[in-house]
């Protein structure tokens, strides 16, 4: 009889219990509804974070496998060429040379500057400068892999420079500077070969229109439009041959008693080079450059350009 109404008493007080708490949570609801809303939402919120957190922690006694990010400093870029030269006629031998010096400040991003001269090793006297001539020269800004094809195979790089007037001949005939462009597509058939096509629009800035030399007129350029077409092949992992067909097309000033004034010249010719990597930054190599293929009267001479053209070997030390 005691335990029944024990029983009856816990069922009672069960109850009464269960109704207060559904009141009270009823109540809350109605009160706080809104508030426990974002709550919940603050919650979920802080709740995604730390689970966000705690993938980038490794827990104690746990190996974690991180994806590795590549560091990347800026890196000191160097470069000398020499090019014996020969072909001119005369008895000259010129050694047209390249010096290099950049940062590279990522991966993609190089910022150099780059200076050609010539030396003189016959018939000295036949350049201004006696042995040294100075030739053009150029602040480079290069920007690689601004477009890449999702196989790789296809590329765009963009580069822009600005070109003092180092160049003797052309100070001398009034330039300022002059502003290049390279928009570069590169075209991967294959790990050997490759079709290389460059646009390249040049802007000059000249102090005056013109120049008479010897009593022959000459107007000077304004603007430039160069196409670069090169067909690149690894015969070996270390031995490369290059074949550029270079065009460009020269718009010139107006000058008075300049055949060329206000008038359109044209430039064709090809570049082939054999390259051999030796290591450590060295190459060897051969090379050849035509003279232009285009006559003066717009015809097309290529076995005068071959003719004219000069022979080179190449020694190139890299940093």
């Amino acid at each position: 009889m005691q335990i029944h109404t024990l029983k009856s008493c816990c069922v009672a007080l069960q109850r009464v219990v269960r109704r207060g708490i559904s009141r009270a949570f009823g109540w809350f609801e109605l009160k706080y509804k809104g508030a426990l809303l974002k709550s919940l939402i603050v919650l979920s919120f802080l709740i995604s974070v730390g689970s966000l957190f705690a993938e980038t922690q490794s827990a104690p006694g746990t190996t974690q496998q991180a994806v590795p990010v590549p560091s990347f400093g800026p890196q000191i870029t160097a470069m000398v060429e020499l090019r014996p030269s020969f072909g001119y006629g005369a008895n000259r031998l010129l050694s047209e040379n390249t010096a290099n010096l950049g940062v590279k400040i990522t991966p993609e991003i190089l910022v150099d500057y780059t200076q050609y001269f010539n030396l003189n090793m016959a018939n000295t006297t036949a350049l201004p400068s006696g042995f040294v001539h100075a030739q053009d020269g150029f602040l480079r800004g290069r920007l690689s892999g601004v477009w890449k094809s999702v196989s790789g195979d296809f590329q765009l790089d963009y580069e822009t420079r600005v070109y003092p007037a180092t160049h003797i001949s052309r100070a001398a005939a009034g330039m300022i500077a002059a502003w290049r462009n390279y928009a570069t597509l590169t075209q991967k058939f294959g790990p050997q070969f490759s079709l290389i096509l460059q646009e390249i629009p040049v802007l000059y800035a000249f102090s005056r229109e013109g120049n008479v030399t010897d009593g022959v007129a000459s107007a000077n350029p304004i603007f430039e439009n160069r196409v670069y077409l090169t067909a690149s092949y690894d015969i070996t992992p270390n031995l490369n041959f290059s074949l550029p067909l270079m065009v460009w097309a020269t718009w010139h000033r107006e000058f008075a008693g300049a055949a060329n004034s206000g008038g359109v010249s044209y430039f064709a010719g090809i570049w082939p080079e054999l390259d051999y990597s030796v290591g450590n930054g060295t190459t060897l190599g051969i090379a050849y450059y035509s003279d232009n293929f285009i006559t003066a009267n717009g015809g097309v001479d290529i076995g005068a350009g071959l003719s004219a053209g000069v022979g080179q070997m190449v020694l190139r030390q890299s940093l």
